[in-house]
């Protein structure tokens, strides 16, 4: 994914739509399949810490404010039509002091990045088979237990990353995962699939 910039998403932990099962931790849900059947590579912030997201969260409020409660929609299709509009006219017209001046468009741009977006025609596909490759990336805290959690499974790091962020990126293709602490690999595991315990 040479220039482009993963999706990002902020969900409670343990999400079905994203993990697939409370039950089976390594059975990723539609969302993850959906986001690597695209080429996307979720980013799940670190657990209760909102502002990491920042950016989303102040689209969230801005929607909100300047779109949800300020009209009335008659059906479904007159709300999702005007919603497309809204984003259509946020991304190339509003400003804000996080993006230095820039519209989202023109910061979006400015990394080089190409922006991909669905044909008219797209439907989602059956996404039953688990996916063959693409990466998932989880930012985690380390506390002096030095275990973290990647969708309810714990795993132990090692005792330079406590009391820091690392970076836990499971790569689909090889079945591994892989945890970073300031860019540096610092572990490898296996992080293989359970057979038929998938949604």
């Amino acid at each position: 994914m040479d220039n482009q910039l993963p999706f990002m998403v902020a969900l409670p932990r343990r999400s079905a739509p994203f993990t697939g099962s409370n039950r089976y931790s390594r059975a990723f849900g539609f969302v993850i399949r959906l986001c690597l059947y695209l080429d996307v590579e979720p980013v799940f912030i670190p657990i209760r810490e909102p502002w990491r997201n920042g950016h989303i969260e102040r689209f969230h409020r801005t929607y909100k404010k300047m779109f949800l409660n300020k009209y009335y929609f008659d059906d479904p299709d007159e709300l999702l039509h005007s919603s497309n509009d809204f984003e259509s006219r946020h991304n190339e017209k509003y400003r804000d002091s996080y993006l230095k001046g820039k519209t989202p468009i023109q910061a979006f741009l400015s990394f080089g990045c190409n922006i991909k977006r669905l044909s008219e025609d797209f439907h989602i596909p059956d996404l039953k088979e688990r996916p063959r490759q693409g990466y998932v990336h989880l930012i985690r805290f380390v506390r002096s237990n030095k275990v973290i959690s990647i969708f309810g499974e714990k795993f132990t790091v090692s005792e330079e990353a406590v009391y820091q962020y690392v970076k836990a990126t499971i790569n689909v293709k090889e079945q591994e995962l892989s945890f970073f602490l300031n860019d540096k690999v610092i572990d490898k595991v296996e992080y293989t699939y359970d057979k038929g315990k998938e949604n």
